[in-house]
């Protein structure tokens, strides 16, 4: 069997533009390696140069060249980040060419979806090797296979079948909306689990620093240990003193930080695939429609005004603020200084109370995204087949 010309076509001229991209984005990253080289080996000759005629004056140049290249480490990082999405751009490009000449068997197949039991999942070979689910799935998270598995194995009402067939003729032309949405997908596996976890903390009563005090205690704490280390510093405290006063601060801290150990340990080690979950709702609402399907998932994700996309921003942002807990930095400085892990807690819990209603929502749309993805690429791949009325 041949290959549709049209879809056949399209990925080609897509992987040909991606390509050349990657090559510009590979050029960039030596070029920004040589420059790193170049500006460290000026930056420190001017220093020497300068300290030996000038003194302290040498610290301008050094200084220059430190923010520079850091400046330099920081598009250099982000070009990385450009390299690795392109590649998977490429990769799925190059899949698609190869599901369309019929060679997709080394392809997730879904096997551990096929129940014991069912009236046609057998006989119409939906899971397993060669299976219709390892040749239509377009899904990159375990949400969205499960949900396109749930799909297959049940039989949807005549309204639900006709609201995704308005969707999927949106979609289908969409080419580069489709493949942006499914490389971000695969950038960082976004797993059940992690949904699971997620939706049990959300729907957890809040037991630890909840009372509207300790906000003032842990602001106040944080002026006391302040101003204790600028008048050390000053003079005005001996460091004997100050010495008792962290001590004090710092067994406290410790003892207010074990009561933060439970939704650390239910949230903790999620940020990357909670960045996914991010960077997909975030492509969903970027894109405007007037279908009545899409506008209602979308709006049925808003929360409290916001978008979900920028929610899990937030819930992303204190997440990370909360790994600082395992370095020493915020061992030693911040939770004796601002009380870090409290202050993480009660950022966490004031999250909790304004979206976390909207949890399972935001996973369930991701996944049901995956499902309109792969019914709209398969539509794209067989632009011949007709849709049942």
């Amino acid at each position: 069997m041949t290959r549709p010309q049209a879809p056949a076509a399209a990925y080609t001229s897509t992987l040909a533009a991606w390509q050349q991209q990657l090559a510009r984005a590979l050029a960039t990253r030596r070029r920004l390696g040589w420059t790193r080289l170049l500006v460290f080996v000026a930056a420190a000759a001017a220093a020497i140069v300068v300290f030996g005629e000038s003194g302290a004056w040498g610290l301008l140049p050094a200084g220059g060249g430190l923010a520079l290249l850091l400046r330099l480490v920081v598009l250099d990082v982000n070009n990385g980040v450009r390299i690795r999405h392109l590649r998977i751009l490429i990769a799925l490009n190059e899949e698609e060419l190869r599901c369309l000449d019929h060679r997709f068997h080394d392809r997730f197949d879904g096997a551990g979806f096929e129940p014991h039991e069912h009236p046609y999942a057998h006989d119409l070979d939906l899971f397993g090797p060669a299976s219709l689910y390892q040749w239509i799935h377009r899904c990159g998270t375990e949400p969205g296979q499960a949900r396109l598995a749930e799909d297959l194995l049940t039989a949807l009402p005549g309204p639900v079948i006709e609201g995704r067939q308005q969707l999927v003729e949106e979609l289908a032309p969409q080419l580069e909306w489709r493949q942006e949405f499914y490389a971000r997908a695969r950038r960082s596996t976004l797993r059940t689990d992690t949904g699971r976890r997620a939706v049990e903390w959300a729907a957890t009563e809040e037991k630890h620093f909840t009372a509207p005090t300790w906000s003032l205690f842990s602001n106040a704490f944080a002026v006391v240990m302040t101003g204790a280390a600028v008048a050390t510093f000053a003079g005005l405290l001996a460091a004997p003193v100050f010495s008792m006063i962290y001590g004090v601060a710092l067994a406290t801290s410790l003892l207010l930080s074990r009561q933060t150990m439970g939704p650390y340990r239910q949230l903790g080690g999620i940020v990357p695939e909670i960045e996914t979950l991010r960077d997909l709702l975030r492509h969903i609402e970027a894109r405007p429609s007037g279908n009545p399907l899409w506008n209602e998932w979308t709006r049925a994700a808003m929360s409290d005004g916001q978008s979900a996309a920028g929610a899990i921003h937030q819930l992303k942002a204190i997440l990370d603020r909360f790994d600082l807990r395992l370095n020493i930095m915020g061992l030693l400085v911040l939770n004796p200084f601002l009380l870090w892990d409290v202050r993480q807690v009660i950022a966490l819990n004031a999250w909790r109370r304004r979206h976390g209603a909207h949890v399972e929502q935001w996973f369930a749309l991701v996944a049901e995204a995956e499902v309109w993805n792969t019914l709209a690429t398969l539509r794209f791949n067989q632009p011949e087949w007709c849709l049942p009325r």
